[in-house]
């Protein structure tokens, strides 16, 4: 029964979820919580991956208008923003602009 639930969640919401799962959030309740908090982590992962194809081709100076930009709107997409640069070794125009 456990693995025919855990086959249905994927399927309808898209979520990785295993057996295991299942067991360590016991309650509806908590399951839902994994569930907001992997499908969360995949969309930040997708937004990361969108950022980093966006600023490969910048230059630092664009690079450092889109942060300081992004920064002043705050919310995730700054923090995307900031580890997007952290990842392509730009870490001079995040100290800079920070």
């Amino acid at each position: 029964m456990a693995a025919k639930l855990i086959s249905n969640l994927r399927r309808q919401l898209h979520v990785e979820l295993n057996l295991i799962d299942v067991f360590q959030a016991p309650t509806i309740a908590r399951l839902a919580a994994l569930i907001y908090e992997r499908q969360t982590e995949s969309e930040a992962d997708e937004e990361l991956a969108s950022l980093l194809a966006e600023i490969e081709n910048l230059s630092d100076e664009e690079a450092q208008q889109r942060l300081t930009q992004e920064l002043e709107k705050g919310g995730l997409r700054a923090q995307a923003l900031k580890m997007a640069l952290i990842a392509t070794g730009a870490l001079q125009i995040l100290s800079d602009a920070l």
